[in-house]
């Protein structure tokens, strides 16, 4: 596993964000969560938008498996923060890539 990755996990995993920016790593406690951070929407075609900023990883795929209708198994080791995603337009597959 890379080094970044790795400490990216480590730390959400006990309440921590890592940022990087020009060189530099930014440790920062995670704040607290009071509502959703997140939109998921669906069309007709079933293309889906989606608007996230500092969700949980697993809730986020449940939410989306939950809109698109689908089945979904999680592990209970799907322990990360989305920091930020925006996509329009795509795919159930593509969303989950």
């Amino acid at each position: 596993m890379p080094f970044e990755l790795g400490l990216r996990v480590l730390l959400e995993t006990n309440g921590y964000l890592l940022d990087h920016s020009d060189q530099v790593y930014v440790i920062r406690k995670k704040p607290p969560q009071t509502t959703p951070n997140y939109l998921i929407t669906m069309d007709s075609n079933d293309l889906f938008k989606i608007d996230v900023t500092g969700t949980d990883l697993a809730l986020l795929l449940r939410r989306l498996a939950k809109r698109a209708g689908v089945n979904l198994v999680l592990y209970s080791n799907v322990k990360a923060t989305v920091n930020s995603v925006q996509l329009d337009k795509v795919s159930l597959d593509t969303a989950f890539d």
